[in-house]
């Protein structure tokens, strides 16, 4: 979080808050929300590079509780497999498999990139 937090100064972005999180913890990620965190705001949570390490329980979970935070959340993410969307065939294809994973929670896929065959999706939620 620390090289984070620097690299939003460098590029002169102020994000109002960054809330790190144990995803091997039993406590829901809406636990750790501050207290000034307004459900009317938008949202940007970010998954990145850690669906690969772990079980698809646990991915499971953590696109749930992402990706029904209200405030017109955007959830960016990285591996799908273990959410049930498949790597392998046409770039149409992917971005389908991967559009249904959003839909589970009412959100529409918007921008999406699949490299590796599908093995890495840069998927927009909303």
């Amino acid at each position: 979080m620390e090289t984070k937090r620097e690299l939003y100064a460098k590029a002169d972005l102020s994000p109002s808050t960054l809330i790190p999180h144990d995803l091997n913890s039993p406590s829901p990620l809406l636990s750790v929300l501050p207290s000034t965190f307004s459900p009317s705001s938008p949202t940007l949570v970010i998954i990145e590079a850690v669906m690969f390490y772990l079980s698809p329980p646990a991915v499971n979970s953590l696109l749930e509780q992402s990706l029904t935070i209200p405030g017109g959340t955007t959830v960016l993410v990285d591996n799908l497999a273990k959410a049930g969307c498949q790597p392998g065939g046409p770039a149409n294809v992917l971005k389908e498999r991967c559009g249904e994973v959003g839909k589970k929670y009412g959100k529409v896929l918007g921008e999406h990139k699949a490299i590796w065959g599908g093995a890495i999706h840069m998927a927009e939620f909303q």
